[in-house]
This record gives structure tokens, sequence and C-alpha cells, in this order.
């Protein structure tokens, strides 16, 4: 298959398991032939794999996920006073 058409790829072994809970072919080995259709893909495009993955889901200029974190932290579970949980 071409590795470029990823959704076919998955689709075809989404077909090839027949389960809704994917318990033939099992998650674990789906998923990482699925990773590596999509590394060969971003290699036979000669691309960057984010690049790729961007191009996948139609995207011009993909972005970098920002990270988010908790700054003040509070409520039940944390070892301190403090009523609230931001």
């Amino acid at each position: 298959m071409d590795p470029t058409l990823q959704s076919q790829i998955d689709q075809a072994m989404i077909d090839l398991d027949k389960t809704e809970k994917k318990a033939e072919l099992g998650a674990n080995a789906i998923l990482p032939v699925s990773i590596a259709a999509c590394k060969a893909g971003a290699a036979e495009k000669e691309v960057p794999l984010y690049r790729h993955i961007a191009d996948l889901y139609g995207k011009a200029s993909p972005m970098l996920p920002v990270l988010a974190f908790t700054v003040i932290s509070g409520g039940k579970h944390a070892g301190n006073n403090l009523a609230i949980q931001v």
C-alpha cells in the first residue's frame, strides 16, 4: 500500500479486525503498524513527520502543542489548606 495514504492503511487494519474494540488483531498490533506507516509516509514524501501529519489533516501551517500546567493547586487532594484548585 502507498504509505502516504494513512487513512486507507488504518481502514484496512480496521476491516481486517472486524471487531468494535479491536479484539481480533489488537490495538497493540494496530497502533505500531499505523505509526510505522505514518513514518514511512513522511520518508516517502521526504518531509519531517510533523509536516506529514499536518498534511494528512489538511493544515498548511502546523503548530506545536502548547503546554499547560497548574500554577496554584488546592482542594481535597492537595497537601495544603488552599480551598481552591485552578
